[in-house]
């Protein structure tokens, strides 16, 4: 475990929202993500993050708990990733090629508390 701290270094001892926040302190004005005509900025990024993990809190999601993500792959899957991360929730990556049936398996399996989802997809 030694080797990997010293492989890390400075990045050892920091979360993936410590990370996303150095990210849009150095990068603020820059691009972070261009999905289909919407541009987002790393500022942007960090406000929309900050808006979900607030509503996340408010729903009682805590430290630790498990949170499945079910979303396709759009801006709004990353803003739950960092938002999940900013609240210290652990995030369950689930694939939309899931039947409902897995996804119960998974969700159970992990203790998840709560599901991210769209509607439809």
């Amino acid at each position: 475990m030694e080797d990997l701290k010293e492989l890390l270094g400075e990045w050892s001892n920091k979360t993936l929202a410590d990370l996303f926040d150095q990210a849009i302190m150095k990068y603020n004005e820059e691009e972070a993500m261009v999905f289909k005509e919407e541009r987002i900025t790393y500022g942007e990024m960090g406000r929309r993050v900050a808006n979900f993990a607030k509503g996340l809190l408010k729903l009682g999601i805590k430290k630790r708990d498990k949170v499945g993500i079910w979303l396709s792959n759009r801006p709004e899957w990353a803003i739950a990733e960092f938002a999940v991360a900013k609240v210290g929730a652990v995030m369950v990556p689930l694939s939309t090629r899931f039947r409902a049936f897995d996804v119960e398996y998974i969700l159970k399996q992990s203790d998840s508390t709560t599901l991210i989802m769209t509607d439809f997809f």
